[in-house]
């Protein structure tokens, strides 16, 4: 499960300071100086199929080797017999707010085309991952990803973008990558809000301010395209605030069954399992699934574990049958 860690002084540099303490103990030794052939080794040794980098959306060999080895943004630890990739990152919430009608808006990048032509398409707010060097210096490492990116000055940086220390928290989060395939990776994650303090500033009109308009950016091997996405109502909007939204993005309101209202509203602001956001004019629900698989031998057959349908304000809803969980 994912472990978060809201800044407090030395709360904060106890548990980043156990945490090294745990990768330097099972780190690997000398790896900036493997050879490509060495690397390879490296990771057939500890079971990773590496035949399998290259294919779908994974990167290359070569690729990974030079996050590794070269760049030094990533690095291995053992665990057991197997590699644990980690990663340090700083997820950035850069927001603005648009003169034209004073709404919120953040930063997320909508598609990364690489060098091989491969597209990743994902929304996602923009993010830098830390170098070894950089080690927990969040700060470092937001400067360096706004130039790299964005090409700000150091002046731009400092006159125009106000960072909100308030909003950061540290967490640990475990995922299988889907660029990196057998090895899980651990995210060591900083996530903190960067502000545009004068959206009309010259200076900012590469990143399409002030109107918020969509932009793109090249960064080493790597074409970005970003947008500006509407922020959605505040946690605390009322059903009738929730109403006027729907209806105000084309939502006939009147259409839904008793109830529904009321239940939309508990899980967008209550058990927050769902968001509503704006995508270009269309007012988009978000969610995130796992689906489940239950298999069991029946009768020496095996079997799966599927709905037959639900009953949802009073009615029965078929269009989940023969799904799984």
């Amino acid at each position: 499960l994912p472990v978060e860690v809201h800044v407090g002084g030395d709360e904060v540099r106890t548990q980043m300071s156990s945490i090294d303490t745990m990768d330097a103990s099972n780190a690997l030794c000398d790896v900036e100086k493997l050879t490509m052939a060495g690397f390879k080794k490296l990771l057939t040794k500890h079971g990773v199929n590496v035949n399998l980098f290259g294919l779908g959306p994974s990167k290359s060999l070569e690729d990974f080797y030079d996050s590794v080895v070269k760049q030094q943004d990533c690095h291995l630890i053992k665990d057991g017999d197997g590699l644990v990739r980690v990663v340090h990152v700083v997820r950035i919430s850069m927001r603005f707010t648009r003169p034209a009608d004073k709404k919120e808006c953040e930063l997320t990048v909508c598609l990364k085309v690489r060098s091989d032509g491969k597209l990743s398409q994902r929304r996602q707010k923009l993010a830098v991952r830390l170098s070894i060097s950089e080690g927990h210096n969040w700060m470092a490492g937001i400067q360096r990803c706004l130039q790299e990116k964005f090409h700000l000055s150091p002046e731009v940086l400092e006159q125009e973008l106000e960072v909100n220390h308030d909003t950061h928290t540290f967490s640990i989060e475990e995922a299988n990558s889907e660029s990196i395939p057998g090895l899980r990776t651990t995210y060591k994650c900083h996530d903190v809000e960067v502000r545009v303090k004068d959206p009309e500033n010259p200076a900012m009109r590469h990143m399409g301010l002030p109107s918020g308009r969509d932009f793109t950016t090249v960064t080493g091997k790597t074409q970005g395209f970003w947008t500006w996405e509407e922020l959605g109502p505040r946690e605390t909007a009322s059903e009738d605030s929730l109403k006027a939204l729907l209806s105000g993005h084309g939502v006939k309101t009147d259409d839904f069954p008793t109830g529904a209202i009321t239940a939309l509203h508990h899980e967008v602001y209550g058990t927050r399992e769902s968001s509503l956001e704006v995508q270009g004019h269309q007012l988009v629900r978000m969610l995130r699934v796992a689906k489940v698989w239950v298999v069991a031998d029946v009768h020496t057959q095996e079997s799966v574990l599927v709905l037959r349908g639900k009953i949802q304000f009073g009615k029965l809803d078929t269009r989940s049958a023969n799904k799984p969980i």
